[in-house]
């Protein structure tokens, strides 16, 4: 739409604070066809709930899991969302790759490292961002 180019960078806005943007349009074509300036304003709400783990497997502080369990949990986020590229996942402080499925609000996050050791600790963690960082 000719006209609205500049206006492209709204898609990203990204503030860190309460804010109202008014906008200005107005025609740029010759006289006869001067319009009366169309004014409105929205406010942009900052994101203040971060992305939060649910549904861990194996659940914390589990005994007697089997050797060839999977590792899976949510990670959700009620406002912008989840970035699926922040996303990092680490078993016994090794980076791994998991699979991830689901949408920005609720990512199933997977992991299927093979053969557990047996009578070790295995720690697993997990972190991610949420859209508006």
């Amino acid at each position: 739409m000719k006209g609205m180019a500049g206006l492209g960078y709204l898609r990203n806005l990204k503030v860190s604070f309460l804010t109202t943007l008014i906008l200005f349009i107005c025609s740029s074509a010759f006289c006869a066809n001067v319009m009366i300036t169309d004014i409105w304003s929205f406010t942009v709400k900052k994101d203040l709930i971060k992305p939060y783990v649910t549904d861990k497997f194996p659940l914390p502080n589990a005994v007697g899991i089997p050797v060839d369990s999977k590792i899976s949990c949510h990670i959700k986020d009620d406002e912008t969302g989840v970035d699926i590229n922040t996303i990092v996942l680490k078993v016994s402080n090794i980076e791994v790759t998991p699979i991830i499925t689901g949408t920005k609000y609720d990512y199933f996050v997977e992991y299927s490292p093979g053969v557990l050791p047996w009578n070790q600790i295995i720690n697993v963690s997990v972190n991610a961002s949420d859209l508006a960082n």
